[in-house]
Formats: structure tokens, C-alpha cells, sequence
């Protein structure tokens, strides 16, 4: 039990009180960067045992509280201060927010006395975290606080999930109330309370259209994972033998090892996800038709799409669907799963021709991995990757050109084990997500996947790593370049047009070894597998600095045609 912080005249701090709401909502780490604002909040944390990691960057604050939320399935929480705290967070919320990622984010406040009298800070934090939270606000009065933090996490959770925001003045902090006008919500779970199922006919009429197709498939998308959807999707399909693809926040629901999951539906990367053209009947389960199932148009014009969706704005977006559901992917699921039952399931010829893309592509992957060649290949890199994953793994991607290769060759076998970035490709996560994985779980060997460019913005976040003793391991494709930028400049406008690509062959493992952590350098295929070896078997952050070699991937080719379209 905490110490008895009251005051004689029975009186406790903001900073106690937001305290106070966080650990009886379940809260057990804050991702933070310390200013004057927070002392109050950070103090009382001290007292009720909450772990603070501070890190370097408050945008790797923000990256690291929406990893800890796709790990585990709870909100995450950075704390950061006032102004340029709080607008440093802001690439880190707007990640959170394109993944449907429950963070919860406080900022402090200048002065609320002296709003509008130009307070050191002073900014609208509010109207700057609009665009990119589910919902924002500012305290006014101490005894709303209890009440305001139940609402952020009400609201991060429930319909589709994402990040909320409250600004906390420095002054309402620092302040005191009497500790009798303190009163806490009761703490409610809010997926369970929200778990609403789907009208009974439209489930049925879905159920029958897949039922009656050649070629169906599922793609689960974030609202499966958020909603705990998994156990009953993964009967349903078994059930059915309906081959399902999955995809963002879901990667690895069901997995992908499994017979019946054919990985990520991206054709560019994927073969057997090339063959979702020839689909007839779609299951879109908790998965937007976004750019990367080409705004629907991934699918035939004729095809049949169902889509479930926790919220009805959703259903409709690019492509309208033949049956759409409204309620909770987990109940849906488990509707489907009874449903099923009033039909035959027999398996069907596509499933074959799904299966000879999967054992292709397996084996041109497995055939490219061996390459002896230096610099070495993306996958001859991978392939050593994969050999050390064990049986209890997270992997963390970074953006460009060697994660497309990593997208293609490594599996994802447990949910919230396969991080990726979403939408907005947001360059750099990689380091911060790989902070809060092992973190969340400090028996997994935890991966971090980037390139040169990547490990740029949040390269110094191995100190935080290295003090709160989070050991994991960073491989680096160095090709010295921004290489998908530099590539599609080459094939866009020729080799002489090329500018702002090209990058120093620096020594990062240095860098970290300067920094307190592991370093290895790699530049012969032979030296990969110990490397890797040393760096976990080292029990510090590390970095494994491989020279790597600038090979376009299918992602890559297909955007220089693009570029070439429109000139």
C-alpha cells in the first residue's frame, strides 16, 4: 500500500489525484520525458509504485505507449509536458490513431491562471490533438479529474478504438483539493460491456454466402485483435476451412503457420494474396478497404463483400459491401462460429491453389535466403533472422525498402507479436516499439527490423533501453541511402537525378556500444548467424550493423511504375 501522502489538513496534490485514477484503471507503466510540469504526477507515481521509462524523445514516449497497447490489448499511457512536449508527440499519436491503438495521452499545461496572458508554453494543445485522438480536453477543476481520465479510457476503447488526450495545467497539478471531494469512477471494462453482436438474419445471410462460394476468403484486420476476436475467428475458419489473410494490428490472430492462414493480403508481396482476385465472396472482419487492399479495388468488380465493423461509418468506406454488420468483431465471431453449424463445409479446390503460392513463395524465399553474396541480400539477412526466433518472439518493422522484404519473409505467429507501423508509415518506430515490447514481454526475444535511415530518429532511445535494462536486438540493413527513395528516384528520373538520397556507411553499432549496449558488425554472410548470437546471448540492447545490399522490392518496382504512369 502506498504512503499516506495527505497533508495534515487532509488535503493531496492533482498529480496524486491523476495518479490515483491511472492505478485503479489497471495502469502499471507511464512512457515519459520529464519537465516541470509533470514533478507533481512523477512524485505521487513514486508512491503507488508506478514505472516510469523515460525516454529520450516524447515521440518515442508516444511510439512506445501505442506498442505496449498492440502488445498487450490494454490502453497505453505517455506522459509528456507542456508545448514542444507536447508537440513532439503528436507523429507518435497520429501512428497510434491510424492503427485504431488505445493510448492515452497527458500533456502538461502552462499556467491555467494565466491563459492568455502569453505563459512560457502557452499553446492550444487541445486543438492540436483533435485531428488525431478520438477525444481531447483540458482540466479546469481538480475534482473532474477522476472523472476525465474514466471518460479517456472509456472512450480509447470502445467502438473503434484509438488514442484520447488531456491536458493537465501545471498549476491545477501542483494544487491541492481536499481529499473527501475526490471520488473515483468504478473501473469498467469496457469490451466486455460493449460486446455487442450483429443482427441475426444479416449473420445468417453471410453465412450462406460463404457457404455457397467457390473461392471465399477472410481478411482480419485491427478490430479482430482489439475486440478478441481470435479464439472464435480461428474456429470459425476451421470449421469452414475458409482461408483467411490477416492484416495490421491482427498480424498473427491467427497463425501463419496455420494451414488455413495464407499471411498478409498484399499481392506485391504476397502470391497467394495475388489470388484475392480471383475471390468471389469476402469476409472484411474488422479491416477497412484502405490503400493497402487498394480502396476495394484489390477484389473483382463482381465479387461479394461482407463487412463487420464495430462502427457503422465504417462499413461502407470505398467499396459498398453486399452484407454489412454492425457490433463487437468478437461477438460476430462467435455468431458466425453457430451459424456455421446449419451448413456443409467441404473443402474446396481454391484452397490448393492457395496452397502451391504459399509453398512457391517459400521456397524462391528460402532459395534468395542462401545467398552467399556480399553486400548481402535483404533476405539472405532475414533468413538468419528467422533461424533465431525461437518459439517466443516479437518482431518490430521499421518503413523502407528492406521491411518490404521483412513483410515477406517472416512469419507472424501470435497476435501483438508483429508490429508494424500502419498507415502512416511512420519512419523510426521500430527502436521505441521494441522498448515497450520487451517491456510487455520480458521472455520474448524482441527483434527490432530497420534500416540505416530508420535507426536515425530514435537511434538515442538505446540509452532508455540500456537504464531500464530492456535488451533486445536491432538488425540494420546498411546501404548507406535512403534506399526506396534513392531506388525510385534511379528508376523514375535515371541515375543522375539522384539527390537527398545518399547517407553516411556510419558505424551504429559503435553508437550503441557508446551508449551502453551490444554492437556487431557484419559485412560477410558468414558472420551473420554469430553476430545475431552474441547480440542475445549479450542480455543489452543491441545493434547488429549489417552492409547490406540495395535490391527494389516488389513494393519498391511498383511504385517507380507508378511514378512512370503519371509522367
Amino acid at each position: 500500500m502506498a504512503p499516506d501522502r495527505r497533508s495534515a489538513s487532509g488535503k493531496i496534490t492533482g498529480g496524486e489525484v491523476l495518479v490515483r485514477a491511472l492505478v485503479a484503471h489497471g495502469v502499471q507503466n507511464i512512457f515519459t520525458l520529464s519537465g516541470n510540469h509533470l514533478l507533481s504526477i512523477y512524485d505521487a507515481a513514486l508512491d503507488h509504485g508506478l514505472r516510469l521509462i523515460d525516454t529520450r524523445h516524447e515521440g518515442a514516449a508516444a511510439h512506445m505507449a501505442d506498442a505496449w497497447a498492440r502488445v498487450t490489448g490494454q490502453p497505453g499511457v505517455c506522459l509528456v509536458t507542456a508545448g514542444p512536449g507536447h508537440t513532439n508527440a503528436l507523429t507518435g499519436i497520429a501512428t497510434a490513431y491510424a492503427v485504431d491503438s488505445p493510448v492515452i495521452w497527458l500533456s502538461g499545461q502552462s499556467e491555467a491562471e494565466r491563459r492568455d496572458q502569453g505563459a512560457m508554453q502557452e499553446i492550444d494543445q487541445v486543438a492540436l490533438a483533435r485531428p488525431v485522438t478520438k477525444w481531447a480536453r483540458e482540466l479546469a477543476d481538480l475534482r473532474r479529474l477522476p472523472d476525465l481520465v474514466a471518460t479517456a479510457f472509456r472512450v480509447a476503447q470502445t467502438g473503434r478504438p484509438g488514442p484520447v488526450h488531456l491536458s493537465l495545467p501545471g498549476d491545477l497539478v501542483d494544487s491541492t483539493i481536499d481529499e473527501a471531494d475526490v471520488a473515483l469512477p468504478p473501473v469498467i471494462d469496457w469490451r466486455q460491456a460493449t460486446r455487442s453482436p450483429g443482427p441475426p438474419p444479416l449473420v445468417e445471410q453471410a453465412v450462406a454466402l460463404l457457404a455457397g462460394a467457390e473461392r471465399p476468403a477472410i481478411i482480419a484486420g485491427a478490430g479482430a485483435w482489439w475486440s478478441g476476436a481470435g479464439p472464435a475467428l480461428q474456429s470459425f475458419v476451421e470449421a469452414t476451412h475458409i482461408p483467411v489473410f490477416t492484416i495490421d494490428s491482427a498480424r498473427g490472430l491467427i497463425s501463419d503457420d496455420h494451414p488455413l492462414c495464407f499471411g498478409y493480403p498484399d499481392p506485391l508481396l504476397n502470391a497467394a494474396g495475388k489470388l484475392l482476385a480471383r475471390a468471389d465472396v469476402v469476409l472484411l472482419f474488422g479491416k477497412r478497404p484502405d490503400f493497402r487492399l487498394r480502396f476495394g479495388q484489390l477484389f473483382a468488380s463482381e465479387a461479394r463483400i461482407i463487412a463487420v465493423e464495430a462502427e457503422p461509418a465504417d462499413l461502407a468506406r470505398n467499396r459498398t459491401p453486399t452484407v454489412a454488420i454492425t457490433g463487437s468483431p468478437a461477438a460476430v465471431a462467435e455468431q458466425l462460429l453457430g451459424a456455421s453449424q446449419l451448413h456443409r463445409w467441404p473443402r474446396r479446390p481454391w484452397l490448393e491453389e492457395l496452397e502451391r503460392a504459399r509453398a512457391e513463395q517459400h521456397t524462391w524465399i528460402d532459395t534468395v535466403g542462401q545467398s552467399e553474396d556480399a553486400p548481402l541480400h535483404p533476405l539472405r539477412i532475414l533468413r538468419e533472422v528467422w533461424a533465431l526466433l525461437g518459439e517466443d518472439y516479437c518482431l518490430t518493422f521499421d518503413a523502407g525498402d528492406f521491411i518490404q522484404w521483412a513483410r515477406a519473409a517472416l512469419p507472424a505467429r501470435q497476435v501483438g507479436r508483429w508490429l508494424r507501423l500502419g498507415p502512416m508509415a511512420t519512419l523510426g518506430c521500430a527502436i521505441p516499439f521494441a522498448v515497450a515490447a520487451k517491456l510487455a514481454r520480458p521472455e520474448a526475444r524482441v527483434f527490432a527490423l530497420t534500416g540505416d535511415g530508420g535507426v536515425g530518429f530514435y537511434g538515442f532511445e538505446f540509452d532508455t533501453a540500456v537504464r531500464h535494462r530492456l535488451p533486445f536486438v536491432t538488425v540494420v540493413a546498411n546501404d548507406a541511402a535512403w534506399g526506396m527513395e534513392k531506388m525510385q528516384q534511379i528508376g523514375t528520373f535515371g541515375a543522375d537525378r539522384i539527390v537527398a538520397a545518399d547517407l553516411q556507411p556510419t558505424r551504429y553499432d559503435r553508437i550503441v556500444e557508446a551508449l551502453g549496449g551490444h554492437g556487431e558488425y557484419v559485412t560477410d554472410a558468414g558472420e551473420l548467424h554469430p553476430a545475431l548470437e552474441r547480440a542475445l546471448a549479450s542480455g543489452k540492447p543491441a545493434c547488429v550493423n549489417v552492409t547490406a545490399r540495395m535490391v527494389p522490392s516488389a513494393t519498391t518496382l511498383a511504385a517507380i511504375e507508378r511514378k512512370r504512369e503519371r509522367r
